[in-house]
């Protein structure tokens, strides 16, 4: 398999599931916990 794009490669795939699921988690915390993971 040859990668032509970042894009293509699955750890990025994976890491961008990831974010969201994170993003999805943590979108109904409170104003006051927005930045207490950063």
């Amino acid at each position: 398999m040859k990668v032509r794009n970042y894009k293509d490669l699955v750890i990025w795939q994976k890491a961008v599931e990831l974010a969201g699921d994170i993003f999805k988690i943590t979108n109904n915390f409170p104003n006051s916990q927005n930045y207490v993971l950063v």
